[in-house]
């Protein structure tokens, strides 16, 4: 399933496809130069398997610019996973639209919520969630017990 906007391509691809890596690689970077170190919450190819997850990466001109999933997290949630758009392209809408990929594809799966944690130093992408309807929620996860968490949860009308 691919959708394809003002030459914005967002594809499904393994999580293990060298494009995803090459995006991981470089979001990792990024936490490490926010945070200290890198995402360190238990994740694997496995999460993004047929049945539990998928994982998608958008490009423009076949290259690779943002990515994003969902994982399975209970029997009515989605976890939203590795939301992220290389720096030269922010700020352009990107984001919301693979955003809206992934929310399309965890409705499609059946899931009533979309769930996700993310660093209260992410400004940006706590604004963006926020404008596409996310609401603080109860901490979960990996990442549930530290002060600067922020955990966003969007209910889907069935």
């Amino acid at each position: 399933n691919t959708c394809n906007v003002s030459g914005f391509l967002i594809t499904r691809v393994d999580y293990e496809h060298p494009d995803s890596q090459k995006l991981v690689a470089e979001v990792q970077a990024e936490y490490v130069e926010i945070y200290g170190s890198g995402d360190e919450a238990p994740l694997s190819a496995a999460d993004f398997a047929p049945g539990q997850g998928e994982f998608f990466v958008g490009y423009i001109d076949d290259r690779p610019i943002a990515m994003g999933g969902w994982r399975k997290f209970d029997e009515s949630a989605a976890e939203i996973k590795r939301m992220f758009v290389v720096a030269d392209y922010r700020r352009m809408g990107f984001a919301s639209q693979m955003l809206n990929h992934v929310e399309e594809a965890i409705k499609t799966a059946r899931f009533k919520k979309a769930i996700l944690g993310t660093g209260a130093v992410q400004v940006a992408a706590i604004e963006m969630y926020l404008q596409n309807g996310y609401q603080r929620i109860e901490p979960f996860g990996y990442y549930q017990d530290p002060e600067d968490s922020r955990h966003y949860g969007k209910l889907f009308n069935q």
